[in-house]
C-alpha cells in the first residue's frame, strides 16, 4: 500500500471527513474510490465529479509569500502570489503582494515599478469589502511612496554625481540668476565600449545588458553584411569571446544601443529626467534620427519606428518639464521636419538639418570633394524650408558646429574682407525665421586653421580618410588641401580669448594646438573694437527681439536666379523688411535697394553709411519700413 500523496499540492496529510478524503494543506476531496485507486497505485485521474474547494490552498499560498516577503525575499513572495492568481486571477490579496514584490526587485536595468502600480490598481479593483478597500488604499499609498523614494535613491546611485556633474548643476543655478537656461547635448543612439552597460554586455550572451546594443551571430572575418561606419571602415565589430559582432555606425568604440528593448528606452528616459531634476533648460539630441536603424536592411536613420520612439521619448521626459530641444536630423527634409517640430510638441521644438550645409559638396562624392558654392542652389534651398515650416514647424538656423568647417572660411573670406564677410553672413541668416545658433568662436569670426602635418590632427573622420585616401593614390598634398576646407578639427580649436599664449584658453598645455591667428583674432581684441563682428551680432540679436516681424514675418525670395546677391522680405501685418547681402569680393548693383531708398536702414555691415544701389564687397544691409494698412469703408 502506497501513502497517500494530493494531486494538486503534493502534501500527505489527508484526512477522512464525512464521505471524502480531504488533503488538509488545499481542501482537496477524493471519493473513497479515488482514495483507494491511490493508494494501490498511485495515481488518480479525477474526472471532475468533485467540486474543488481550493480555499485552503489559496491560503497557503498567500500565507508563504507574505512570509517571503516579510523575510526579503521578494522573488519568493511573487512567486506564490503568482500561484494564487493561477487559481484566482481576481485575488486582491495576491494582486497587492505581487506587486509589492516586484516592485522591491526594480533594479538599475530592470525597473519594475510600473508594473507594481499596476497589480496595485488592479487589487484596488477586486477588493470588494469596503472596510479593507480602505486599508488597502492607505497601504497601497505608503508603498508606492517608498517605491519612488527607494527610485530616486537608485537613480542617484546609478548616476551620482561626478565633480563634472556636480559643476553642470553649479552652472545651471548661476545661469538661472541672469535669465539664461542651459542646453545639454544628448546622445542617445550609442556608448562607448568603456561604458559599464557595454562592459556587461560582452561577457555573455545571457548578461542582462546584452541586448542593450546591436547583434549579430557570424563568423570572424564575415560580416553580417557590408555596411560601412560613418567614420570609415566596417560598421560591424567581431568579439570573438561571444562570437558575435556589434554595430557601430561611428567609431568602433561607439557601438550602437538597441532601442527595440523597452529597458533600453527606460534607462535613458531615467537619465533625462534625473538630468530635468537638476535644472537643464533643454536638449541637443545627437544623430537622433538614426536610433531606429535597421542594419539588416542597411536602414540608418528615418527608420520605420522612429517618429514612434520620438513621441514616446517626448511623452516620457520632455513633456513633463519646459524644455527647448533640438534634433539633429542629417536625413531629414521639409515634410519630415513637419513632424519634428510640430507645433503641439509631440516630438522637438525644432532640428538641425543639414540639406543647405552640404551644397558645395560634389555630387555623388564624400564630403571631402568640395566645390563652389551655387548661390542660386543655396537660396532656393533656405526658401524651401522657410516656406514650407512657415506656420506649421519651426527652422533652426545655423551655419557652424562642432562637425563643420568655420563659415567665414568656408562662403565668406577669411583674409580681406573676413568681419565684413563674417557680419554678411551673420544678416543673411539672423533675418530669417527660426531660432538663431551662435557656435563659439562664430561672434568672433574666427577662422578654419591650417596645420602642417596630418599629426598635428586629433579627429578620427580626419585621419581615417587620410590614411584611405593614400592607400588609394592620393597626394598628400592633395588630401591635405580637403582637410584644410573640411576638417572637423576646424571647429575643434580651443577658444580664442587674448592674444597671449595659448589664446589664454589655459595656463597649461591645451589637448589640441590653438589656431595661430590668435594673436589677432581673440575675444579681447573684439571688445576693444566698436565695429568688431562680436558687436554685430549683439546689434542683430537686439533687432531680433525688438522687432516681431523677424518671428512672424513670411519669407518671399527676391531674385532667385542671381549668383551673387541673397535678398528677400520678411512680412508681418504691420511691418515689412528687406535683407540684401552681396556675397562676393566685387562691387554688386542691387536695382531693388532703389525701391527702398525711404526705408530705414536698421543695420548695415560697412561702418560707413552710403546711398545708392550699390553693394559693397560683402555689404549686408536690412531696411524696415511700415506697411501701409488699407481699412475697409
Amino acid at each position: 500500500m502506497r501513502a497517500m500523496q494530493c494531486e494538486l499540492c503534493g502534501g500527505t496529510d489527508i484526512v477522512k471527513e464525512d464521505d471524502f478524503f480531504v488533503c488538509q494543506s488545499c481542501g482537496m476531496k477524493y471519493t473513497p474510490e479515488n482514495a483507494k485507486k491511490m493508494m494501490i497505485d498511485g495515481v488518480v485521474n479525477i474526472q471532475g465529479t468533485v467540486k474543488l474547494d481550493n480555499t485552503k490552498l489559496i491560503d497557503n499560498y498567500l500565507s508563504i509569500s507574505r512570509n517571503a516577503y516579510d523575510s526579503g525575499n521578494s522573488k519568493e513572495a511573487e512567486e506564490y502570489a503568482n500561484k494564487v492568481l493561477e487559481i484566482d486571477p481576481t485575488n486582491y490579496k495576491a494582486l497587492y503582494l505581487k506587486g509589492v514584490a516586484a516592485g522591491w526587485q526594480t533594479s538599475g536595468m530592470n525597473n519594475r515599478i510600473p508594473e507594481a502600480v499596476d497589480c496595485f490598481a488592479l487589487a484596488i479593483e477586486n477588493c470588494a469589502d469596503e472596510q479593507k478597500l480602505e486599508d488597502l488604499k492607505e497601504t497601497v499609498a505608503n508603498d508606492v511612496s517608498k517605491l519612488t523614494l527607494a527610485m530616486m535613491r537608485l537613480r542617484c546611485e546609478i548616476y551620482k554625481k561626478l565633480p563634472s556633474e556636480e559643476n553642470a548643476i553649479s552652472l545651471f543655478a548661476e545661469a538661472k540668476k541672469r535669465g539664461i537656461r542651459i542646453m545639454m547635448d544628448l546622445v542617445l543612439n550609442h556608448t562607448s565600449d568603456e561604458h559599464r552597460w557595454f562592459l556587461e554586455a560582452k561577457k555573455s550572451k545571457d548578461n542582462p545588458y546584452h541586448d542593450y546594443y546591436v547583434w549579430r551571430d557570424g563568423e570572424e572575418g564575415v560580416y553580417p553584411n557590408d555596411m560601412n561606419s560613418v567614420f570609415g571602415g566596417p560598421a560591424w565589430e567581431w568579439v570573438p569571446e561571444l562570437g558575435q559582432y556589434y554595430f557601430h555606425q561611428f567609431s568602433v568604440k561607439q557601438p550602437d544601443l538597441n532601442w527595440e528593448n523597452p529597458k533600453v528606452r527606460r534607462e535613458l528616459y531615467d537619465m533625462i529626467l534625473w538630468w530635468m531634476e537638476k535644472g537643464a533648460g533643454g536638449f541637443r539630441l545627437d544623430v537622433i534620427d538614426q536610433i531606429a536603424k535597421e542594419p539588416d536592411l542597411k536602414i540608418t536613420n528615418n527608420g520605420p519606428k522612429l517618429h514612434e520612439f520620438l513621441r514616446e521619448l517626448s511623452r516620457e521626459t520632455f513633456q513633463k518639464g519646459d524644455m527647448i530641444t533640438v534634433g539633429e536630423a542629417w536625413g531629414a527634409t521639409p515634410e519630415i521636419a513637419k513632424k519634428y517640430s510640430n507645433p503641439d510638441g509631440s516630438e522637438f521644438s525644432m532640428v538641425f538639418q543639414f540639406e543647405h550645409i552640404m551644397l558645395d559638396q560634389e555630387e555623388g562624392k564624400e564630403k571631402w570633394d568640395t566645390i563652389p558654392l551655387n548661390m542660386v542652389k543655396l537660396k532656393k534651398c533656405l526658401a524651401k524650408w522657410q516656406n514650407t515650416l512657415y506656420q506649421t514647424g519651426w527652422n533652426s538656423l545655423f551655419m557652424n558646429n562642432h562637425d563643420l568647417p568655420r563659415i567665414v572660411s568656408r562662403w565668406g573670406n577669411d583674409g580681406k574682407y573676413r568681419k565684413e564677410s563674417a557680419k554678411m553672413l551673420a544678416t543673411m541668416l539672423h533675418g530669417m525665421q527660426g531660432t538663431p545658433y551662435i557656435y563659439q568662436g562664430e561672434e568672433l569670426g574666427m577662422t578654419n586653421v591650417q596645420f602642417d602635418s596630418i599629426e598635428d590632427y586629433e579627429d578620427i573622420e580626419t585621419l581615417n580618410m587620410y590614411k584611405e585616401r593614400l592607400e588609394k593614390g592620393y597626394q598628400p598634398e592633395e588630401i591635405m588641401h580637403s582637410i584644410y576646407a573640411r576638417s572637423r578639427d576646424n571647429a575643434r580649436t580651443p577658444m580664442q580669448w587674448i592674444g597671449e599664449e595659448n589664446g589664454g584658453f589655459t595656463t597649461g598645455e591645451p589637448w589640441f594646438t590653438v589656431n595661430p591667428n590668435y594673436i589677432r583674432i581673440n575675444a579681447k581684441e573684439a571688445l576693444e573694437d566698436e565695429n568688431s563682428v562680436f558687436y554685430y551680432y549683439q546689434k542683430l540679436i537686439r533687432l531680433r527681439k525688438e522687432n516681431p516681424v523677424f518671428v512672424d514675418g513670411k519669407f518671399d525670395l527676391l531674385l532667385p536666379e542671381d549668383e551673387k546677391i541673397f535678398t528677400y522680405t520678411r512680412t508681418d501685418e504691420h511691418t515689412k523688411m528687406l535683407v540684401c547681402a552681396n556675397f562676393t569680393d566685387e562691387e554688386v548693383s542691387c536695382p531693388l535697394l532703389d525701391e527702398w531708398k525711404d526705408g530705414e536702414v536698421w543695420i548695415r555691415n560697412y561702418e560707413d553709411d552710403r546711398e545708392g544701389n550699390v553693394l559693397r564687397p560683402y555689404e549686408a544691409v536690412i531696411i524696415g519700413t511700415a506697411v501701409n494698412i488699407v481699412k475697409a469703408g
